[in-house]
């Protein structure tokens, strides 16, 4: 016996929908301005040889589980000859049910929510986030078929 599948059909976006995610852009956006510079001046990462990049993700989405609508990541890399070494923070805004700004998300090695999202929030947040460090991923650098 065979089995057949329908094709996965998504639902188009509704207008709210696309208007909260417009909304999430828009307050991103603005946000962008404040915390791109606390985060290059807050956060210390290793391997200072390179400065760090910040990079902004916004979603397309509303997501059912999370309230998050975009997040900021800042991260450095350090290469030798037989490894690689990644060391990042990520900063999610997360926002309430009418679609503002509610509070930050800080992931490291450790994870600090702020009560708000205001710049004087987020500073106290990465100080917090900052005690734990970054999230730090190791990697070889060598063929899967050569091992040592």
């Amino acid at each position: 016996m065979t089995a057949t599948y329908d094709p996965v059909r998504t639902a188009p976006a509704t207008p709210a929908v696309a208007d909260g995610v417009a909304v999430r852009r828009e307050a991103l956006t603005a946000l962008d301005s404040f915390v791109r510079p606390l985060l290059q001046e807050r956060l210390r990462l290793p391997f200072g040889l390179v400065p760090p990049s910040v990079e902004l993700s916004v979603y397309d989405e509303i997501y059912r589980r999370s309230s998050a609508g975009g997040h900021w990541t800042v991260s450095t890399r350090w290469t030798n000859f037989l490894t690689h070494t990644i060391a990042a923070y990520t900063v999610a805004l997360h926002f309430d049910a009418s679609q503002r700004p509610a509070f930050f998300r800080i992931s490291g090695a450790r994870e600090v929510d702020t009560e708000s999202a205001t710049p004087e929030a987020l500073a106290r947040g990465l100080q917090q986030a900052a005690l734990g460090g970054p999230l730090i991923t190791w990697a070889p650098n060598m063929p899967p078929s050569i091992s040592l």
